[in-house]
């Protein structure tokens, strides 16, 4: 698997639940945050890690959005 492949496989992951807007400053966020760790780890195990704690970077999501919706800096996405 490639980067591209990965990078659209953990966005369909995540947006299952409906909370990331593709518009939507948050999105970016965790599409950058995905990226950066498929360079450290690698396209297959980015997605493993991402499956595997796919509850706790949801629940960072919505702490992200509602950060942004009170117009406060993000903090940094952990997975």
């Amino acid at each position: 698997m490639n980067k591209f492949q990965a990078m659209a496989q953990i966005m369909a992951i995540l947006c299952e639940d409906a909370q990331l807007n593709p518009k939507s400053p948050v999105y970016k966020i965790v599409r950058l945050a995905v990226s950066q760790r498929i360079d450290i780890f690698g396209p297959d195990a980015t997605l493993a890690r991402v499956i595997d704690r796919k509850p706790q970077i949801l629940n960072q999501i919505k702490v992200l959005a509602q950060w942004q919706a009170r117009g406060r800096l993000l903090p940094a996405l952990e997975f």
